[in-house]
């Protein structure tokens, strides 16, 4: 019987732990936790989850060859027991390593390696160092997951408990014998550098399965790759080390205490690393484009609160001030205020303490109590939830004299939400030409005009953006709603944070992809890669239009970092006619513990690819409104020295509902940036290229 009420039958499980290896040795040092690991997975997913036991398939030491992986996950994909959005769960516990990337593959810049979990008879190490068995890499999990996904949907879950785990599906060790005897670390350490990874090398015997069809190539397939077929967990950072402690790895017995938990049924993707609670010397970390959703669930939940952690200042500052991870990033002004709560009150619903700014930096702050409130203690873990912001940052609204919409909003009660909208968020200015946003409503009640004007000038480009809204029949909440995107939209697309010491060493392209077909050992793998001349010129990019019946033209972005530090990228698309904010990549929404541990940008020239490559991030499209000629739009690209979660950014459109420290080393500063490219799409091609201003 289940142990809690949650049940999940619908769910499969391939479960893979390795402690005996082989060719162990120095190199390959046993481990004494990953097959008991594997076990408890096993009995928690049969006891709390209620799993049938013929639904996972479990391969330990011998049984866990590089063939059997791949047979049993390719098994997956023709399991007739599995239905389309069913639960899936790939564990694996043991080895990682770290191979050479292969030629032409856009994996973070000169010397990129990619990682790879080590089977059982792995041969890459030892004194008879042989090619015959190689580790399996996260390349060629990628493409395994994406056929996974189109045939069983991306309700797909892949938890990691070794090193290198982080990119997964995309250290140099100290000796393991000098370690104390409880403590071991997953990871493979090999003698000389490993070769990049080809197929050519790899015998037939774990090549091909013959029975595993090859894809159909489309465009719209790719909505099932990279980061879009499944959700990672790993125990560490790339460039960290998982550890066990006696018989259990520390991350696998951390997540199934969680796990195990009666709140299981709240737990997104996005929330384990809020829950899970430090563990020593590692940093978990989580990727996916669907960690909204609850874990092996499709179910997507309501965005969460962002919160932001909250620890005692310096002891200069004196007794009732605190440190917030909340900075100039997320566009925090001196009169903001911020609500406290402990972190394990997740309803908000006893407030500790208010704080106030004073002083703020880049990715932090330091505030005090407000009068009149009480000081508080960090022992226990506390958030700060934002609560109100400068009201000069937000678009100013007029209403004209005399104008129906005056009426409409002095029926409201004065807790309206409508109404503490113009009151709290907005101010309300009588001259026209004060103002960014005119509403205006029709004498019968029946639709309310917003006109929205607002001059953006990034670089060399000055754009005014003028957008003319009506909304039918409005309802007086979905007004509020929508005019707080609006609101929302404004607010981050005028703000910019120009730091040119880094800007500078920063280098944007822009690339027309092209889709290639590539052969991998279980099948042709898709690929993209770029194509042609880079489209960012001058800070820009134009673009011309693709017919509405033509195929989707695919764009992938890549940004090289000339800086001294590594640094975290955020990547949002700003649509001015609807006033949507998309990610197009989101690095910090699901980190772990020590933030700007393992930043993806790496410095001296280290790259990321958006579209293409390594990072899995999905490829970019762009289609021109009907009736329009010209339209403009911003790629808003943040960078920072330190992990930031900006996922808070994200919103629909806004009218969507309504339109029917031993030795002392200084402290780096974290710095941070934001490069703003606008993107002009245009129904034909201009006849003049677009040029600098001078």
């Amino acid at each position: 019987m289940a142990r809690n009420n949650r049940q999940i039958t619908r769910l499969f499980a391939l479960l893979i732990g390795v402690n005996n290896y082989l060719c162990q040795g120095p190199e390959l040092p046993p481990l004494r936790g990953a097959v008991p690991d594997v076990e408890e997975f096993r009995l928690y997913l049969t006891t709390y989850l209620s799993v049938p036991a013929d639904h996972i398939n479990i391969l330990i030491d011998a049984n866990a060859t590089r063939t059997a992986i791949l047979k049993a996950l390719h098994d997956l994909s023709e399991d007739n027991r599995i239905e389309k959005g069913d639960a899936i769960l790939v564990y694996y516990a043991g080895h990682g390593t770290e191979l050479n990337a292969p030629e032409n593959w856009e994996a973070g810049g000169p010397n990129a390696k990619i990682q790879a979990i080590v089977p059982y008879d792995c041969t890459f190490f030892g004194e008879i160092f042989e090619h015959k068995v190689p580790p399996i890499p996260d390349r060629v999990l990628e493409m395994i997951l994406a056929v996974i996904a189109e045939k069983k949907g991306d309700n797909i879950t892949v938890i990691l408990d070794c090193c290198h785990s982080a990119s997964g599906t995309r250290a140099m060790v100290s000796h393991p014998y000098n370690r104390p005897s409880d403590v071991r670390v997953r990871a493979a350490t090999p003698a000389r550098p490993l070769p990049p990874y080809r197929l050519e090398e790899v015998p037939a015997s774990h090549a091909k399965l013959d029975s595993w069809a090859t894809p159909k190539l489309s465009l719209s397939s790719f909505a099932h790759h990279g980061l879009n077929s499944h959700v990672l967990i790993a125990a560490c950072g790339m460039g960290e080390k998982a550890h066990e402690d006696g018989t259990h790895g520390r991350f696998s017995a951390a997540l199934l205490k969680l796990l195990k938990s009666p709140s299981f049924d709240d737990l997104r993707y996005s929330d384990i690393f809020k829950h899970l609670g430090p563990i020593h010397d590692q940093t978990p970390y989580c990727e996916g484009l669907h960690t909204d959703r609850a874990l092996f669930n499709l179910k997507v939940l309501p965005p969460p609160i962002s919160t932001f952690d909250v620890s005692s200042a310096p002891k200069n500052y004196g007794k009732g001030y605190y440190t917030v991870t909340c900075g100039t990033i997320y566009n925090v002004s001196p009169s903001s205020e911020f609500s406290v709560y402990r972190k394990s009150d997740i309803h908000f619903a006893d407030r500790i303490g208010l704080l106030h700014v004073v002083r703020i930096d880049s990715c932090n702050l330091v505030a005090t109590v407000a009068p009149n409130t009480p000081i508080f203690d960090t022992a226990a873990p506390t958030v700060a939830v934002w609560t109100n912001s400068d009201k000069k940052h937000h678009p100013h609204f007029h209403i004209p004299s005399g104008d129906e919409f005056h009426k409409f909003l002095d029926d409201l009660s004065p807790s309206h939400t409508l109404k503490q909208f113009f009151h709290h968020t907005v101010p309300l200015v009588d001259n026209s030409e004060d103002s960014h946003a005119e509403i205006t409503m029709n004498p019968d009640g029946n639709k309310v005009n917003l006109k929205f004007t607002v001059d953006t000038t990034h670089g060399v480009f000055s754009h005014k953006l003028n957008s003319i809204i009506t909304v039918l029949d409005p309802e007086p909440e979905d007004l509020a709603k929508a005019l707080s995107r609006v609101a929302h939209f404004y607010h981050e697309v005028k703000f910019f944070n120009n730091n040119p010491h880094l800007s500078h060493c920063i280098v944007v392209e822009f690339y027309k992809l092209r889709t290639v077909l590539e052969p991998m050992e279980c099948g042709w793998q898709r690929k993209m890669e770029a194509g042609g001349s880079n489209l960012c010129v001058n800070g820009a990019i134009c673009l011309v239009a693709q017919k509405d019946d033509s195929d989707d033209d695919l764009y992938g972005m890549k940004i090289i970092n000339n800086w001294t530090q590594d640094l975290d990228v955020n990547i949002y698309r700003f649509d001015n006619n609807d006033f949507s904010i998309k990610p197009c990549a989101e690095s910090g929404a699901c980190q772990g513990y020590r933030p700007g541990h393992d930043l993806p940008l790496k410095c001296g020239g280290g790259s990321m690819a958006i579209g293409y490559g390594s990072a899995g991030y999905p490829p970019m499209a762009f289609k021109l409104d009907e009736g329009l000629e010209t339209q403009v739009l911003f790629l808003k690209i943040y960078l920072s020295a330190q992990t930031v979660n900006l996922s808070h950014l994200s919103q629909d459109s806004a009218f969507a509902s309504t339109r029917g420290v031993t030795q002392y080393h200084p402290k780096p500063k974290v710095t941070w940036t934001d490069i703003v490219v606008p993107v002009i799409l245009r129904r034909h091609q201009s006849r003049s290229p677009f040029m600098a201003r001078n």
